[in-house]
């Protein structure tokens, strides 16, 4: 809480403290919407094969053993990838509901709010601003 305090007294420590939040979500966010088109686009192959096999299956039940095995492959990274994809939506939806508005953080110093109080406000869902 004291370091929290003095970013808050010190208005150069604020600044470099709110760019360096600032760079860090310019790098995270575009690495997350690669991995997430990534992830889709493998998504997208799976179901794409598990059809296939599907259709395999009717045609020639003798190899229904190692189809069904790959069916079960396929289901489980499926379910992997749309595990992930749920985590990657929810750390973009993070990103941008914590982003910072300097100009808040600028006013809530000028009044002289508490320390306290401008930490909360300019963490504040940006939604609710």
């Amino acid at each position: 809480m004291d370091r929290i305090r003095d970013i808050g007294r010190d208005p150069a420590v604020l600044q470099e403290t709110l760019a360096a939040m600032d760079q860090q979500r310019v790098q995270e966010r575009p690495a997350l919407e690669r991995e997430q088109r990534m992830l889709q686009t493998e998504h997208q192959a799976c179901r794409s094969e598990a059809r296939k096999l599907v259709a395999a299956l009717g045609a020639a039940p003798s190899t229904s053993v190692s189809v069904s095995e790959r069916l079960a492959e396929l289901e489980l990274r499926a379910g992997e990838i749309e595990a992930r994809l749920t985590e990657i939506q929810g750390a973009i939806a993070a990103i941008d509901r914590t982003m910072i508005d300097p100009e808040n953080v600028a006013a809530a110093l000028a009044q002289g709010s508490s320390p306290e109080s401008r930490v909360r406000g300019r963490l504040r869902p940006a939604c609710a601003r």
